[in-house]
């Protein structure tokens, strides 16, 4: 698969990890809360996709970075999150670009299935 394989549907996508069952009221609450408290924390979203758990866990107060292999959700998620979280194109086959200690936590909800 290339890194790139959601910029085909990336907006269909978004629309319907917005508000379906499975994202909205299971993965994205679940995921929020076995974060915890991150209030201040140095979070990284690796594939972020379009933003909505970086916004929900900037929304907790904390300080958020994101990266996805796919260029169409990444402007997506810079639609969503404005300047409120700092935003790559990354792979997660590749090494990453930053350094070691840079975040406190780190979540990556429903990429590597």
């Amino acid at each position: 698969m290339n890194a790139d394989h959601y910029d085909s549907f990336a907006e269909s996508y978004s629309a319907e990890n917005e508000s379906s069952l499975l994202n909205a009221y299971y993965e994205r609450p679940a995921m929020v809360g076995l974060a915890g408290d991150v209030f201040g924390h140095r979070v990284l979203d690796a594939g972020c996709g379009s933003g909505p758990l970086s916004a929900a866990l900037g929304a907790k107060g904390a300080i958020m970075t994101g990266f996805d292999a796919s260029p169409a959700m990444l402007e997506l998620a810079r639609q969503r999150l404005g300047a409120t979280a700092d935003l790559f194109v990354a792979d997660l086959s590749k090494p990453l670009p930053f350094a070691d200690g840079s975040f406190d936590d780190v979540v990556s909800s429903l990429v590597l299935h």
